[in-house]
């Protein structure tokens, strides 16, 4: 329901959602809730059991379907999965099914180098899936002691203000550098630099700006006028001055992401999936008001609750906006 009150209209009668395993059994093909591609994950080349991998890829299904919406779910679900199958297909004998699994076999397995993330993946998979002996959930479900690196030591106040303070400044000297250079070629599309010395760098920077790219030849080499402008405005034949003229470079995106983390205490999965964020001008209008940028927020560990959005205020440079 939305804010309004108002019910979301509800999809035909007759729909039904898209299983995500082929009629195999062994291929899953998940989509996330936007109907984005989450990826392919084929145990049908794995050695082994058929009736193993039919059961396992099953059981890898049914947790997708109930818990993930996204790759690295899969991706890491799916790494300890086909050590596992490929594991039990190298013991003597051969574990043929799920009712054929034993507590020792599961033991030994679990217990190797590198097992307890791997155990506790596949135990999660496994411990509710038909034909598991009651004795293997039982060991699925023990507690086991990771051994476990030097606790992370977080970052004090005092720390957190030297990140943020350094992260505004290499933002600010961005926003600054390129809201600079964007006067040139707006003079340049308005005809004010005609026999100007600036005409050819306007025209270059009105270029990059429509195309992301600087102007280049047929093979796609950078053209050589284009080289020696920037050599004679930069001091340099490297084109990633030119470039970074309207364009924050890949340290000053890092400030950025660092600066939305400190300020909203964001993860960092959340600021992966984060899109250009709307901008709505305050209501009285003018450019002496803040500008709010409206930022949607997609944080699966609060289940239904998971999507949202923050309000981002522009009011001057210490501002989160």
């Amino acid at each position: 329901m939305s804010p309004t009150g108002r019910r979301a209209p509800l999809p035909p009668s007759d729909h039904r959602r898209r299983e995500i395993v082929d009629k195999t059994g062994l291929v899953v093909h998940p989509v996330g809730q936007g109907g984005e591609d989450l990826g392919t994950y084929d145990y049908s080349m794995l050695p082994g059991s058929q009736t193993l991998r039919h059961e396992v890829a099953a059981a890898f299904a049914r947790r997708a379907k109930a818990h993930w919406d996204s790759a690295q779910s899969y991706t890491s679900y799916d790494r300890s999965v086909r050590h596992f199958l490929r594991s039990m297909a190298a013991v003597e004998p051969p574990v043929g099914s799920l009712s054929a699994l034993t507590p020792e076999v599961w033991k030994a397995w679990a217990e190797a180098p590198g097992g307890y993330i791997r155990a506790k993946h596949v135990g999660v998979l496994l411990r509710h899936a038909p034909g598991v002996p009651q004795a293997v959930v039982a060991q699925m479900s023990k507690r086991r002691r990771q051994v476990v690196a030097r606790p992370k030591k977080s970052l004090s106040s005092a720390e957190m203000k030297r990140v943020r303070s350094a992260a505004a400044h290499t933002v600010r000297r961005a926003e600054r550098r390129i809201s600079g250079n964007l006067a040139l070629p707006e003079r340049w599309r308005a005809g004010e630099l005609d026999d100007h010395p600036d005409a050819r760098w306007g025209e270059l920077l009105d270029h990059l700006a429509r195309t992301g790219d600087l102007p280049r030849v047929p093979s796609g080499f950078v053209r050589n006028l284009v080289q020696v402008e920037c050599r004679r405005r930069l001091g340099a034949w490297s084109l990633q001055p030119a470039v970074t003229q309207l364009f924050p470079s890949v340290s000053e995106k890092a400030a950025a992401a660092v600066l939305l983390i400190c300020h909203e205490g964001w993860n960092l999965s959340v600021l992966e999936k984060l899109t250009v964020p709307s901008q709505w001008p305050n209501a009285d209008g003018g450019d002496a008001h803040p500008a709010i940028h409206r930022v949607d927020t997609d944080k699966p560990r609060r289940g239904r609750r998971r999507h949202s959005s923050s309000n981002l205020v522009e009011v001057g440079e210490d501002s989160h906006g």
